[in-house]
């Protein structure tokens, strides 16, 4: 209240009036809080009114903030989800319809099978639209590159433009669930892949990188401090930690060696001190002294991955350690890698396309690789993931990859490079895009059950002049050298029988092309001819019943069989389709029972799908929860109990109106007053 203390008897004007005005400024301040706290239904509305409060609320605040924009990012990946489920429903659709009509076309005829190949081209575009499908600029199956349509058409095929498992983003909690997926989940693998069929792991050379190395222990190699003892001496330690190559470790090595030797008297090493031999490293140790031993400080492992500990150098001998096994990389020399020093050409097939590609000026894997893609024919060059080798990746649905030799008289560089698609090791399993080779065996004579060698004929070989003879292939014939050895060692028979001239036929694995070429040496007018007999498929399977004869050369070429595709649902798409229009009823019958492989991959990505969906789900649901616990927490620490605010305003009020009467009474009163 705006009164004079009771202790002061006499005051002056000025001071009563200072009094009276502070008190009065005091209330109207108040006053003015209250008004304000009513108004905005906050009790802290600056930091003044209560510091301890306003900055929990600050931290609240900021918690918030970051739960709202979590709750968004939550909702937006759930709607992209959505998307994403939406457009796997129409591709298990499609998919099942095509299924459908692979099944009813297996025993109809050749005009409605043209028919439905229509039907199965506008299931194709229709697929191609549901992979390419977007929620807000978003392509759900581009993986981590949304920006484009992930599968786009290229030289009659379609390629895969996507990357990355899906496109993560902060949904809080440490969830780490992709918002959007890759088309090859979905539609299978977009990349089929040639898998290096040779070994090129390099020699150890001092440039190689520590990092390229897959250590004595096979589990790379990480550098830190190790240790030495000569002769049983104390142990010196060398820390490795700073080098980057072998010849690195080798140098820091011979130099704490070399200091050893020069502060003992002692002479550990001689003539080439520290060498690499193949992939070990080599220390020349001196006549008449000790064992030189290593080993590692406390948990590391270094001398270990370096090949150290396994062997006491001992001395007079050229002692290596274990092999350090250096991995191919991209920038792996040509000439590190044994047995290689030069390359010549290879020729690439994808697509209906076909270069020569030309590796005479490489000297690195990288440049390989670079050749390679720049020819832009969807093939993708990668590093084996055992770092042994190259692998090919074929990037076009419905294109055919083949990879064969150019007689350049470099020898055999695609084989040499592990990366042709026919050599006599290939499986006849990996034929016709994994249908392989089926071979007649284990027939009977229908009369008298006993065994009947010529109903196991699985083809006839008819030569330019006119002789004959029959092959008889065995399930054991497994590859492709065992065909064509088979094949000679059934021209040979014949020879002995005198079914055909001496010398008059050989088959052997064609050079610039992937496929068997047969030589025929008869000199006959006609033609080398194969025929199938007894119901067999080998002759069409490995690609003998649509070979070319070159009257020139007297050769008989079968076609590829063996070429890359990508497994994919388009590619099954294109098979069926390519199938009807050819009345193949073995083809359709095929891209069925793939179809049903197509159908199950996109409906376990639905199943993917529908759980990421589910988690995100739970995942906004807790984080709404948790913004309502928060919000609760900051609306006790900032919001006004209006009820202690109202009974306040009110006092505050009468306490106003009492200091403003007493004010007026007081300026009022004069010395009369005090006298009287």
């Amino acid at each position: 209240m705006s009164t004079i203390p009771s202790n002061l008897a006499r005051v002056p004007n000025l001071l009563v009036s200072s009094m009276q005005l502070r008190n009065l400024t005091r209330t109207n301040v108040q006053f003015v809080n209250v008004q304000s706290q009513l108004a905005t239904g906050r009790r802290v509305n600056r930091p003044s009114d209560d510091a301890s409060a306003a900055a929990q609320i600050g931290v609240l605040d900021s918690d918030l903030e970051r739960s709202e924009q979590r709750v968004r990012n939550l909702q937006h990946a759930g709607s992209v989800l959505d998307v994403t489920d939406s457009a796997l429903s129409e591709i298990s659709r499609i998919l099942l319809e095509a299924q459908g009509i692979a099944s009813s076309q297996i025993q109809s005829d050749a005009e409605t099978r043209d028919a439905q190949a229509v039907v199965i081209e506008s299931l194709l575009t229709e697929l191609q639209a549901q992979a390419n499908r977007e929620f807000l600029g978003l392509h759900v199956f581009g993986g981590n590159r949304t920006a484009e349509p992930p599968i786009v058409e290229q030289l009659g095929g379609l390629r895969y433009g996507g990357q990355g498992e899906g496109l993560l983003t902060d949904l809080g909690g440490g969830l780490h669930i992709p918002v959007t997926t890759n088309a090859e989940e979905a539609l299978g693998s977009l990349s089929a892949r040639v898998r290096g069929q040779r070994d090129l792991t390099p020699e150890l050379t001092e440039a190689t990188r520590i990092s390229d190395l897959n250590g004595a222990r096979g589990v790379g190699a990480t550098l830190g401090v190790i240790q030495f003892s000569y002769d049983g001496s104390s142990f010196v330690s060398v820390d490795l930690a700073r080098a980057d190559t072998v010849g690195d470790v080798m140098d820091m090595i011979g130099a704490a060696i070399a200091e050893y030797e020069d502060d003992s008297g002692e002479t550990v090493l001689e003539g080439s001190r520290i060498s690499l031999s193949g992939e070990q490293i080599v220390f020349d140790m001196a006549s008449g002294g000790g064992a030189l031993v290593f080993q590692d400080v406390a948990a590391s492992m270094t001398a270990a991955d370096l090949g150290l500990t396994q062997t006491d150098f001992q001395d007079g001998v050229n002692e290596n350690g274990a092999e350090l096994n250096p991995r191919v990389t991209s920038l792996t020399a040509i000439s590190a890698i044994p047995g290689l020093t030069a390359l010549g050409s290879i020729r690439i097939t994808n697509g209906g396309q076909t270069r020569i590609v030309d590796f005479s000026a490489a000297e690195t894997l990288e440049d390989v690789k670079n050749a390679i893609e720049a020819e832009q024919l969807g093939v993708r060059v990668e590093i084996s993931e055992g770092g042994t080798g190259i692998d090919l990746l074929n990037e076009w649905s419905g294109a055919h990859l083949s990879v064969a030799e150019v007689d350049d008289g470099f020898g055999q560089t695609a084989e040499t490079l592990g990366i042709r698609t026919l050599i006599g090791a290939t499986p006849l399993t990996d034929y016709n895009f994994g249908r392989g080779v089926d071979v007649v065996s284990g027939n009977v004579d229908p009369m008298t059950g006993l065994p009947d060698p010529t109903r196991d004929v699985d083809f006839t070989i008819t030569l330019a002049d006119g002789s004959s003879f029959d092959v008889n292939l065995h399930p054991e014939d497994t590859t492709t050298q065992a065909v064509i050895d088979r094949i000679n060692s059934e021209a040979a028979a014949a020879e002995a029988a005198g079914d055909i001239a001496a010398g008059s036929f050989t088959a052997s694995l064609g050079i610039e092309v992937n496929a068997i070429v047969f030589n025929d040496a008869t000199g006959g007018a006609g033609q080398l001819d194969v025929a199938a007999q007894n119901g067999s498929f080998a002759a069409e399977n490995l690609g003998f019943m649509d070979g070319t004869w070159d009257a020139g050369s007297a050769t008989f070429t079968g076609e590829d069989r063996t070429t890359v595709r990508v497994d994919s649902a388009f590619s099954t798409l294109m098979a069926l389709r390519d199938a009807l229009r050819r009345n193949d009823v073995r083809g359709i019958t095929f891209a069925g029972e793939r179809l049903v492989e197509d159908v199950d991959r996109a409906a376990k990505a639905r199943a993917l799908v529908g759980g990421r969906a589910n988690r995100v789900q739970i995942a906004t649901e807790r984080e709404e929860d948790r913004q309502v616990q928060t919000i609760s927490v900051r609306s006790q620490l900032r919001d006004l109990d209006y009820t202690e605010a109202s009974i306040r305003f009110n006092l505050l009020q009468t306490q106003l109106q009492a200091g403003l009467m007493s004010v007026a009474q007081s300026t009022q009163l004069s010395l009369l007053n005090f006298l009287g």
